[in-house]
């Protein structure tokens, strides 16, 4: 069972976006460009949602949000508006987005379907398998509370393995990251 997960890029200049979405089973990650503003009143995740806002972009999360449901990269002289106080901000000297037809202003939907990941068992009791058509992923691993667990993950039969026999029994959220970039995001059971 995964969750639903959109990915939003703003495209500029001069974008605008007003986000009233709020819908706690798919999460998002939006790319923001440069002359990008969006602006939000929620996240859209349970857990939470990942932005990331390129030099001269803007991020405004208004005071209403529920702050700690929003990750957030940005480059050096982008502009960040946290009203809540309470997001978690990372600043990064550089960020890749995916290349997008952006010949217009908008907000554009990108397409992950060339990415294919498969992860399994789930519910699992040890070894946690995940199959992916990417040369290269990453994973992290968190608890319901949102603590990173300490995992490792290792490539056997040409499969990218992680051991969770050393966790107790519950529900954990995996994240899968390529380039940087969330592109997978699952509920795990351990049994």
């Amino acid at each position: 069972m995964g969750m639903s997960m959109r990915c939003f890029y703003l495209c500029g200049p001069n974008t605008t976006v007003y986000d009233t979405s709020f819908t706690w089973y798919s999460c998002r990650v939006v790319l923001i460009n440069s002359g990008c503003h969006f602006i939000t009143d929620s996240p859209s995740c349970q857990y939470y949602d990942a932005i990331y806002v390129k030099n001269n972009g803007t991020l405004t999360i208004n005071a209403s949000a529920n702050g700690g449901g929003f990750k957030i990269m940005y480059e050096p002289t982008a502009t960040v508006n946290d009203l809540t106080g309470s997001a978690t901000t990372y600043t990064c000297s550089s960020l890749i987005f995916p290349t997008i037809n952006c010949n217009d202003v908008g907000l554009r939907n990108v397409n992950q379907s060339e990415e294919k990941i498969a992860v399994y068992p789930n519910p699992v009791t040890s070894i946690l398998n995940i199959s992916s058509n990417l040369a290269e992923i990453n994973t992290k691993l968190f608890d319901v509370t949102g603590k990173e667990m300490k995992i490792s993950m290792f490539i056997e039969d040409s499969k990218n393995q992680i051991d969770l026999s050393p966790l107790k029994k519950g529900i954990y959220i995996l994240e899968v990251y390529s380039n940087n970039f969330i592109i997978e995001r699952r509920k795990i059971i351990k049994e």
